[in-house]
């Protein structure tokens, strides 16, 4: 070994060189004092500076949201057969996840669960449900549409057209309060639920322009 490659730095050495003449300018610019970096010698120190490089690692698996603890997430999305429409959405992992980034918000587990809603059944022929979904057709409301309103119409009233709320008073399927309100709709308004469905539809519409608008609006507050 040549007498310059003995006496050389070490890359321990070299590193701390660099970290000193770099505080030093920061401090010189604070006007500082300058604290002296410890020597990086010894088996101590190595076994420090492994430590602090795996705690960095794990921290990095922590902090970014799109390591490998992200991809345990799923949801499933449901197509109409020869259309891009996305009609249905069901969320088949539970798992908690929550970060913005982007201006983004994700979320799951029961917060995302309840942006969801199932898609309803065609409905028996005659049925009020049949019929609400033809009359929507109007609103230009599509099938999402109709899945939203029967949602929201079970949790008011499970679509009986006599239902009325002991506490509230709250009347028939769309739970109209007061409940003659709906006779703007027809003198009928008390057991015809063809009324109650045009006069709950168009308050749907009037007030949050959407079915799914309603729903989500009941979800978060408890009436629409």
């Amino acid at each position: 070994m040549g007498r310059h490659a003995a006496y050389g730095q070490s890359p321990l050495r070299k590193l701390t060189s660099s970290l000193d003449r770099a505080l030093a300018n920061l401090f010189s610019f604070l006007r500082l004092p300058k604290p002296s970096l410890p020597k990086l010698t010894g088996k101590p120190v190595r076994f420090s500076y492994a430590f602090s490089f795996a705690f960095a690692l794990v921290l990095v698996s922590i902090v970014d949201p799109y390591s490998g603890s992200i991809e345990r997430a799923s949801a499933q999305a449901f197509y109409e057969a020869g259309s891009s429409k996305n009609l249905v959405f069901r969320v088949s992992n539970y798992a908690h996840l929550d970060f913005s980034r982007g201006g983004f918000k994700i979320i799951s587990g029961p917060a995302a669960a309840g942006l969801f809603v199932e898609e309803a059944a065609i409905p028996d022929a005659g049925s009020a449900k049949a019929y609400a979904r033809g009359y929507i057709s109007q609103f230009n409301w599509d099938q999402t549409e109709y899945s939203c309103l029967v949602a929201l119409w079970e949790r008011e009233s499970n679509w009986r057209a006599l239902a009325e709320n002991s506490q509230s008073g709250a009347y028939g399927i769309p739970q109209a309060l007061p409940g003659r309100k709906m006779a703007s709709e027809g003198s009928d308004w008390q057991n015809n639920p063809e009324t109650q469905i045009r006069w709950g539809t168009k308050y749907i519409a009037n007030r949050y322009g959407t079915a799914c608008k309603a729903l989500v609006h009941s979800n978060e507050v408890g009436w629409y």
